[in-house]
Parts: C-alpha cells; structure tokens; sequence
C-alpha cells in the first residue's frame, strides 16, 4: 500500500513542478576534460597498455595482455558480423592476417575518454586505421567514430568488444612519410 501512495505521491509531484528547459539557443555547459590527476586502476593499466600496442597494429606485443580464453568481437562490422573470435592464439592469427591482407600500418587510436568500473574499462573516441595504398608511396586513412569495451579479469584482457561507425567512415588518401 506504501508503495502506491508513494507512486502517486511521485506522479502528483512530477505532474506540477515546472520544469524549466535552457533556450534552444542558449549552448549547454560542456563537460571538463577528462581529469588526468584520477587515480589509474589496475584494470585500465592493464586496458590502457593492451590498447597502446592493439593502436599500433603490433599483435605479438598484445599477446601478453591476453587471457588464453580471450574473446574478440565486432558487431558493428560488416566484414565480420558480429562473429566471435575465441582463444588468444587464435585471434592473434586472425589478426595477423587481417593485417597483413588489409596492408595495415596502424590503428591510430584516439580515445580521449577512457573509464572502469568493475572491471570493465571503456575507450570512446576515433580509429584512424592507416593502410598502404595499391599506390607505391600512398597510404588510405579510414576514421570513424569508436568505443572500444574491454573486460579485465585476473589481470588479463578477457574480452575485447569494438564498436565503429561503420557507416559514416572518412576516407582519405595520403603520402607516406
């Protein structure tokens, strides 16, 4: 019965306190940057040097980071579907493959917000994936919009989720340094 009354006590409330909107022309606050003085956990430590070597597309310097039940998955890409990579050995050699077929350089990861909580550690920002072009001296940039989830478990990278905005890429071509 307390709950009723509290329900409807919460609806009456709702119902006649004005809420008072900002102007559609007045800008909203942005949010500070992310504090760099946060104290690292453990698990984004870990997160954090697993993402620096998965940036720049050196798959034996991931190894380390990686559960043996390690799981990768894409479910934003077209190419994979939303298909499971299970065994970090055998992710390994799908990603080594993937590189070296897709002429990879790096990923040029930039999350400029990163967070864990529980043990889950979440990147948000841009992939800026640098390929080498059919065109001797060329390079194909493709950048999107990315979150990168990572389950930390034991120290280790259990779970590696990426989700890219696959269908708004900007692709370029540029020189090689």
């Amino acid at each position: 019965m307390f709950h009723l009354f509290a329900r409807s006590a919460l609806a009456a409330l709702l119902l006649t306190t004005p809420v008072v909107l900002p102007a559609a022309a007045e800008p909203l606050t942005p949010l500070p940057p992310q504090a760099s003085s946060r104290p690292v956990t453990p698990a984004e430590a870990v997160a954090r040097q697993y993402i620096a070597a998965y940036s720049a597309a050196d798959w034996d310097a991931m190894a380390p980071f990686m559960a043996e039940d390690f799981v990768l998955v894409d479910r934003t890409s077209p190419e994979f579907g939303g298909q499971e990579f299970r065994g970090s050995e055998a992710v390994l050699a799908m990603l080594r493959d993937f590189g070296k077929s897709s002429r990879i350089i790096g990923l040029f990861l930039d999350f400029p917000v990163v967070f864990e909580s529980a043990g889950i550690v979440v990147f948000t920002g841009h992939v800026n994936t640098l390929s080498r072009a059919r065109e001797e001296g060329f390079g194909q940039r493709w950048r999107a919009e990315q979150v990168t989830i990572l389950t930390i478990r034991d120290g280790k990278v259990a779970r590696h989720e990426d989700f890219a905005n696959y269908s708004a890429p900007v692709i370029t071509r540029e020189p090689l340094m």
